[in-house]
C-alpha cells in the first residue's frame, strides 16, 4: 500500500504572512558537476530533475502545489510550510530519491548521469509578497556548497546522493529518530564565508565506515 499522510495539507496558494516570520523547512537541491553538459544535455538534467523531485515528492502524499519552490538552473531549492514535519523531508523523501537516482543511473548513459548534493536546514522566514529572506536560507546554501560536503561527494563515485544536514535539523529531527539512523550520519565542519559550523552528511548508498575514512583522507 502507497505511503499516505496522517493529516492534512495547506495548498501554498493560500496567503502567506507578509513580514510575519514563520517557520520553515528549507531543502536546497543541487546537480554535481552541471557545468560540463551542454545546452542540449542541460535541458534533460533539469528535466529529469525535475521528475525525480516530483515522483519524490508524490510517493508521500505530496506535490509542488504543497510547497514554495525557487529554480536554480542546475538545481531547486524547496521551502516547506511547518504544516509539513520536517522528519518527511528526510525520510522517506531521501531513500526515494536514492532508489529513484539509482534506476535512472542504469537506464541512462554516463554523461546523463543525476549525482545531487541536498542540504536540509529549517528555521523562521520572512516573506514580502515577491520572495523569501531570513538565515536559514543563508545557512542553507552555504551546507549545500561547502567544500568539506563536495570532497566527500567527490570520494564516494559510487554515491548518486550526498545529504547534508544542519546541526539544528541532526539535534532536533535525526538524534530524536524522526528522520534515518543517526549512525549513518559523519560530523563535517562547514567553513563558508561568513559560516563556521558542524554539519552532518550521509551518503544512502555507502556505509558509514566508508564516510569516516573519507573524511579523515
Amino acid at each position: 500500500m502507497a505511503w499516505q499522510p496522517a493529516f492534512d495539507f495547506l495548498s501554498t496558494s493560500e496567503t502567506v504572512p507578509v513580514g510575519r516570520p514563520t517557520h520553515h523547512t528549507v531543502v536546497g537541491i543541487d546537480v554535481a558537476r552541471s557545468g560540463g553538459r551542454n545546452d542540449l544535455m542541460q535541458l534533460r538534467m533539469r528535466a529529469d530533475l525535475r521528475a525525480v523531485i516530483s515522483t519524490s515528492l508524490a510517493a508521500q502524499g505530496l506535490g509542488w502545489i504543497h510547497l514554495h519552490h525557487d529554480d536554480l538552473g542546475d538545481g531547486v531549492r524547496l521551502i516547506v510550510p511547518a504544516g509539513i514535519s520536517p522528519s518527511v523531508m528526510l525520510d522517506p523523501f531521501v531513500p526515494t530519491i536514492a532508489q529513484l537516482l539509482r534506476e535512472h543511473r542504469m537506464a541512462s548513459a554516463d554523461v546523463a548521469r543525476l549525482r545531487l548534493r541536498m542540504a536540509v536546514h529549517m528555521g523562521l522566514l520572512l516573506y514580502d509578497g515577491h520572495g523569501w529572506a531570513g538565515q536559514p536560507l543563508v545557512h542553507a546554501a552555504r551546507l549545500l556548497n561547502a567544500a568539506s560536503v563536495r570532497l566527500a561527494f567527490d570520494t564516494a563515485p559510487q554515491a548518486d546522493l550526498i545529504l547534508v544536514v544542519s546541526q539544528l535539523v541532526y539535534e532536533s529531527v535525526v538524534e530524536q529518530g524522526y528522520g534515518l539512523d543517526p549512525g549513518t550520519y559523519r560530523a563535517v565542519q562547514i567553513c563558508e564565508k561568513e559560516t563556521d559550523a558542524t554539519a552532518w552528511i550521509h551518503l544512502p548508498s555507502v556505509p558509514p565506515l566508508a564516510i569516516e575514512g573519507s573524511r579523515k583522507q
